[in-house]
């Protein structure tokens, strides 16, 4: 008698349907790219576009655009106008156009994403340096290219690989944000009728609002601060001669390039307080590989020269890069972790407007270089 029992439960169940929330791909709109811009009247403008599944549809993805006065009140509209369900879930790639990021904090557009549980939040956030709509326009004509989600996601992942730009999502900025010491940095790209490219790295100052950027040659200088090189290998080249006395040549000299490649990397900060400025000495230990070296230059005998010439290079580089945070009195490094890590009490006193304390800062630079190579041929 039992067993007849849970025979007949366990039959039972062949009669319910599993798939009573199921939802065909024709029938839905999976949203994989959100963009954000002003109009000329300063509008907000949300773009969105989302793969087309139908078989019988020409185009492979479906682009769509309502001015609104919110992020969910487009939601609204553009529900209206879409041909299967909306769904944010799969979301890849934020665009916001560098004109609407000068104006007005990102931040407080993307704020209803952060409120809805179903939204994801490893979205890349990316500025774009151009209108949302030229770029969605530039990428239609781009025949040889795969929809605009996932060749954008490509062309991001592929950037911070190649320590072209720094990694950042909805998460990540949401730290950012809210961390008082460090400001907002973002992925920035550019854009022609044939190309979609990485440009650099998009940054923000304490307000949330676009400042400065990074061009390809400075984002790996903040790649190594921030200490996110370890599985790739960023290259650095600079004029060299060995009759040059400080590594850069001079009058008459033939000059060629010297190309290194930092494989790997140990860095320690220590921070004090001398009346009443931050102090902080950067300590930078590189293990590098020669990848370049000028003809008439000899390795064995010019040893030295090379190590100190590629430790001044680095120096000056990051001297440079931290000048130009401090001019903006930005701090996309994160030096106000250190601050509030080993000075705590003086940190107290300036947490709330970090930025400027640290425009006044002090940071001193100890590269010490190891060369481990000079390539496979001599």
């Amino acid at each position: 008698m039992r067993k007849t029992f849970l025979f007949l439960i366990c039959s039972s169940f062949l009669f319910v349907s599993g798939c009573g929330d199921r939802m065909d791909l024709e029938n839905a709109a999976f949203v994989l790219v959100l963009g954000l811009d002003l109009d000329e009247e300063g509008r907000l403008l949300v773009h969105t576009s989302n793969p087309v599944f139908s078989q019988e549809a020409e185009k492979r993805q479906d682009m769509k655009k309502t001015a609104a006065s919110s992020l969910h009140n487009s939601r609204v509209q553009l529900n209206a106008q879409s041909q299967g369900f909306p769904a944010v879930g799969k979301l890849q790639v934020i665009l916001i156009s560098k004109k609407l990021a000068e104006q007005i904090d990102p931040f407080l557009l993307l704020e209803y994403l952060y409120r809805v549980a179903k939204n994801p939040t490893n979205a890349r956030v990316v500025i774009v340096d151009g209108s949302i709509d030229g770029l969605f326009n530039a990428q239609e004509q781009m025949k040889d290219k795969p929809r605009i989600g996932v060749h954008l996601k490509d062309i991001v992942d592929t950037g911070f690989e190649g320590n072209e730009t720094v990694d950042v999502r909805l998460q990540k900025y949401h730290y950012q944000v809210f961390e008082k010491g460090i400001t907002p940095s973002s992925t920035e790209l550019s854009y022609n009728n044939d190309e979609i490219k990485i440009t650099g790295t998009s940054l923000f100052n304490s307000e949330g609002l676009y400042t400065s950027s990074l061009d390809l040659e400075e984002t790996p200088l903040l790649l190594i601060l921030i200490k996110e090189t370890e599985t790739k290998s960023p290259q650095f080249t600079f004029p060299f001669s060995s009759n040059s006395s400080d590594g850069e040549g001079g009058e008459g000299h033939n000059f060629q390039s010297l190309t290194f490649a930092i494989q790997k990397m140990k860095k320690k900060v220590r921070v004090s307080v001398q009346n009443g400025q931050f102090v902080f000495k950067e300590s930078i230990k590189v293990d590098i590989d020669l990848t370049e070296i000028p003809t008439d230059v000899d390795f064995e005998k010019n040893k030295k020269e090379i190590k100190k010439a590629i430790e001044e290079h680095l120096k000056q580089k990051f001297s440079n890069l931290i000048k130009k945070f401090q001019e903006n009195e930005i701090d996309p490094v994160g030096y106000g972790l250190y601050a509030r890590s080993f000075q705590y009490k003086e940190w107290k006193n300036v947490q709330d407007d970090w930025p400027k304390a640290f425009s006044e800062a002090k940071i001193d630079f100890n590269i010490d270089v190891t060369i481990r190579n000079q390539g496979v041929m001599k």
